[in-house]
C-alpha cells in the first residue's frame, strides 16, 4: 500500500541500485574454459577484458554454458571466449544464434584447433597467447562500438493498407505509443537528482571494473546539457545503456535517462541542418526483420533510437562490408533523405562539432523519427538498399491519434507531467509500471494536494483490470472520500466519476442494483453539472449498458451503447480506442439479439480501430476475438469458434494475470468448442 507524507516534491527515485537488471547493455562476454578460475592469470584478464564489455560470465560446463545463451533474448549480442576442447563441440551448435557475435578460441595447440575453426564465420581467431586474445578482442570491441551495424535497429511499423489491417494490428499500436511514451518523458521536468540515481545505478552495475568506474566518476563530476551529444557520442557505458533501454523500453531507465534525451533533443534542435541531405546507414538485420520491411514498401516506419548516419555512402558501405553476418541474418544499406524545409520535423544535425569523435561526419537523427520506405533494390555484393524519407509530423494519418493522446494525456502540462505519464503506462497495459509510479507520487504528495484522489482513481482502475475486485473498491472509495471532503457543493462531476468507478467494481461483483445506485447518484451529478453530450455522461451510458447486459436486456444495453457512441464520436478521432471499445459493447449487445452479422460488423471496426490505437497484445483486442467467437459458437461454426477464441487466449495470456477471470472464461470456451469439433 502506498503511504502518505506531507511533502509535496517532485518524484524521482523509482529504481535503486537494488533494482538493477543484470546486464544494462547489448553485449554478454561469455568465457568457456574447464581452467577459467583456475589460474591466477586467467583471473587477472577477466578485469582486462571488462573494460570493453562489462557483464562478464564464465562457465565450466559447456552444456549449461549453451544453455544460457540460448535463454538471452535475440536482441542480445554474445562474444564467446572458449577453450579449444570445448569449442569443438558447442560451435557448431550456436554458431547459428542471432545472439552470438564472436568467437574466440583459446588453446594450446593453434594449428590443431584452425582446422575445425575455419568453417565458421563468427571465429575470429584462434589464440594460445592471453595478451593476444585480449588486444583483439578490445579491438573488436571497439569496431563494433564504433559502425553499429551488429546491434539491433529498433523501429515499429505504421502499415495503413487495408489489405495488412489485420496483420499489422499490434504493429500500429505499437508505434502510437512508442511517439507518445518519448513525447511524454521528454514534457517531464527533470530533475537535479536523476544524474546521481543514474550513476548510483551504473556503480552498482559496474562494480569492480575500474575502466568504466573512471569514466562514470569524469560523467558524474562534468556532465552538463550542452555536452550530452559529446557523452553519447563517446564509447562509453551512457551510450550503451540508453540504447539498451530505448530499444527494450525499460521504462525505469528512461525514466532516470529521461534528462538525456531531452538535453539531447535541445542541442539537435540548436544545431539544426539548414540544408536538403542525403545520409547513409549500414545495418545488419535479421531474414525476418527485412522481410516485415519489404512487405511495407509505402509505409511509414518510426526508429526507435537516436539514428546514427554518414553523410558518406562509402563509409556506412565500408563499416556494412566489414560486418560479419550469419545465414539468417541480412545487409542492409539506408539512403535516408531529410529535408528540414518539409515542415515540422523531429530535429536532426551534423554533430562533428559536438560529437567525442570530431573527425567523423556523422549526422544524428532524432529518436522516434518517422519515415517512409521507399524502394527496396538488391545490389552485386547481396546488399539490400532501402530509400526512405524522413516525414514531416502533418505527413501521415496518425497525426490526428497522437494529437488526441496527447490532449487526453496533457503531458505537455510539466505541472501534470507524473500523472500523464502512469496514464500513457496504463493505456499500454504496462500495470505493474503505473502502481509503482502511482505509489512513488502518492509518497511524496501531501495529503490535501489535488493529484491525490487521481492517484487513486487510476490505482482503482489498475486493480479493476488486474480483476482485484476489493483493492479496486477500496481504491474508488478513497477517492470518493477525498472529493467529498474537499468539495462545496453538490454537482462536482469528479465526485460522479467516482460512482461510476465504484459501479463498475460492483458490476464485476455481480452486486447489479448496487451498481445501478451508483450509477444514478453519478446521472444525477452529472444532469446538474453538464449538457447532455459530455464525455462523463457517454461513460455513464455505458456502464448502464454493461449492467443491462449483465440482467440479459441486450435491446436496452444496446440504446445506452449507442448513445455513448454517438457522444464520443463528437469528442474523438475516428481511429480513438475508447470508440473501439463501444464498438465491442455494441457487438457483444448485438449478439445477445443473435443479430451476428451486425455483431460481427462491430467487432471487426473494433479490431481496426486497435490496430491504430492499441499495442498487439492487449485485452480489448482478445474480447473482439472472444465475442467472435462466440457469434460463430451460436451459429455452429466451431471450427472458426475456435480459431477465434484461441487469438482471445494469446491476448489475454499475455496481457492479464495467469488467474484473471477473463482467462478461466476463454480457456473454458475453447475445451467446449474443441469438443464440438472432435
Amino acid at each position: 500500500m502506498c503511504a502518505e507524507s506531507k511533502k509535496a516534491t517532485t518524484p524521482t527515485t523509482v529504481m535503486s541500485a537494488s533494482d538493477v537488471q543484470v546486464n544494462l547493455e547489448t553485449f554478454y562476454l561469455i568465457w568457456l574454459d574447464a581452467a577459467v578460475n583456475v589460474t591466477d592469470e586467467n583471473i587477472e584478464s577477466q578485469k582486462l577484458l571488462r573494460a570493453s564489455i562489462n557483464y562478464l560470465e564464465i562457465f565450466d560446463n559447456d552444456e549449461k554454458c549453451e544453455n544460457y545463451i540460448q535463454s538471452l533474448s535475440v536482441h542480445d549480442r554474445v562474444v564467446l571466449i572458449v577453450s579449444g576442447r570445448f569449442g569443438q563441440f558447442i560451435v557448431p551448435r550456436i554458431h547459428p544464434l542471432r545472439q552470438l557475435s564472436a568467437v574466440y578460441v583459446y588453446c594450446m595447440n593453434k594449428t590443431e584447433h584452425l582446422q575445425w575453426t575455419n568453417r565458421f564465420q563468427k571465429v575470429n581467431g584462434v589464440f594460445v597467447k592471453l595478451k593476444d586474445l585480449i588486444d583483439q578482442i578490445q579491438f573488436d570491441q571497439k569496431k563494433r562500438n564504433t559502425n553499429q551495424t551488429n546491434e539491433e535497429l529498433p523501429f515499429n511499423i505504421f502499415n495503413s493498407t487495408n489489405a495488412q489491417e489485420r496483420s499489422s494490428t499490434g504493429m500500429n499500436g505499437q508505434f502510437v505509443h512508442s511517439q507518445v511514451l518519448i513525447d511524454c518523458l521528454l514534457g517531464m521536468q527533470s530533475t537535479t537528482t536523476l544524474k546521481n540515481e543514474l550513476v548510483a545505478i551504473c556503480e552498482k552495475a559496474y562494480k569492480g571494473n575500474s575502466a568504466v568506474l573512471g569514466t562514470l566518476r569524469e560523467f558524474k563530476q562534468s556532465y552538463s546539457f550542452d555536452r550530452a551529444i559529446w557523452w553519447y557520442t563517446r564509447d562509453s557505458f551512457l551510450y550503451r545503456i540508453l540504447n539498451k533501454a530505448l530499444r527494450e523500453q525499460n521504462i525505469d531507465l528512461l525514466f532516470l535517462l529521461r534528462f538525456i534525451i531531452s538535453d539531447m533533443k535541445q542541442q539537435l534542435k540548436k544545431y539544426q541542418c539548414s540544408s536538403r541531405l542525403k545520409l547513409y546507414r549500414g545495418q545488419l538485420m535479421s531474414v525476418d526483420e527485412l522481410e516485415m520491411l519489404k512487405n511495407s514498401r509505402g509505409q511509414l516506419i518510426s526508429i526507435n533510437s537516436f539514428l546514427s548516419t554518414s553523410v558518406k555512402r562509402e563509409v556506412a558501405y565500408n563499416f556494412l562490408m566489414d560486418s560479419i553476418h550469419a545465414d539468417d541474418t541480412a545487409r542492409v544499406l539506408f539512403e535516408i533523405v531529410v529535408d528540414p524545409k518539409v515542415g515540422d520535423i523531429k530535429p536532426f544535425a551534423n554533430v562533428t562539432l559536438l560529437s567525442y569523435f570530431p573527425q567523423e561526419e556523422e549526422v544524428l537523427i532524432m529518436l522516434g523519427s518517422i519515415f517512409k520506405l521507399g524502394s527496396f533494390n538488391c545490389n552485386s555484393d547481396q546488399v539490400w538498399i532501402i530509400q526512405m524519407t524522413l516525414c514531416h509530423e502533418d505527413d501521415h494519418e496518425l497525426k490526428f491519434v497522437i494529437e488526441q493522446m496527447k490532449k487526453n494525456h496533457d503531458y505537455t502540462n510539466s505541472e501534470k507531467s507524473h500523472l500523464s505519464f502512469c496514464s500513457v503506462l496504463f493505456e499500454m497495459g504496462k500495470y505493474d509500471h503505473a502502481v509503482k509510479y502511482l505509489c512513488n507520487l502518492l509518497n511524496e504528495l501531501s495529503s490535501d494536494h489535488e493529484d491525490v484522489a487521481r492517484c487513486y482513481d487510476m490505482l482503482g482502475d489498475v486493480a479493476r483490470k488486474k480483476d482485484k475486485l476489493d483493492l479496486g473498491l477500496e481504491w474508488y472509495s478513497k477517492s470518493l472520500k477525498t472529493k467529498t471532503k474537499k468539495s462545496v457543493t453538490n454537482n462536482n462531476p469528479e465526485i460522479g466519476k467516482s460512482y461510476v468507478n465504484i459501479s463498475r467494481i460492483h458490476r464485476k461483483k455481480s452486486n447489479l442494483d448496487l451498481a445501478m445506485e451508483a450509477l444514478k447518484n453519478a446521472l444525477r451529478i452529472f444532469e446538474r453539472a453538464y449538457d447532455d453530450e459530455h464525455l462523463d455522461m457517454a461513460d455513464c451510458l455505458n456502464s448502464m449498458g454493461y449492467i443491462y447486459m449483465e440482467q440479459k436486456k441486450p435491446e436496452r444495453a444496446m440504446d445506452c451503447f449507442q448513445k455513448a457512441l454517438t457522444i464520443d464520436e463528437k469528442h474523438f478521432t475516428a481511429c480513438h480506442a475508447r470508440l473501439g471499445i463501444l464498438h465491442n459493447s455494441l457487438a457483444d449487445a448485438h449478439r445477445g439479439l443473435q443479430k451476428y452479422e451486425k455483431s460481427l460488423e462491430h467487432a471487426n471496426t473494433a479490431l481496426k480501430i486497435f490496430g491504430k490505437s492499441l499495442p498487439n497484445r492487449h485485452y480489448q483486442v482478445g474480447w473482439s476475438f472472444e465475442i467472435m467467437g462466440n457469434v460463430y459458437e451460436e451459429k455452429k461454426e466451431f471450427v472458426e469458434a475456435l480459431k477465434h477464441f484461441r487469438k482471445a487466449e494469446s491476448n489475454y495470456c499475455s496481457t492479464l494475470p495467469t488467474n484473471h477471470r477473463y482467462v478461466a472464461c476463454i480457456k473454458k470456451s475453447i475445451e467446449r468448442v474443441s469438443k464440438q469439433i472432435k
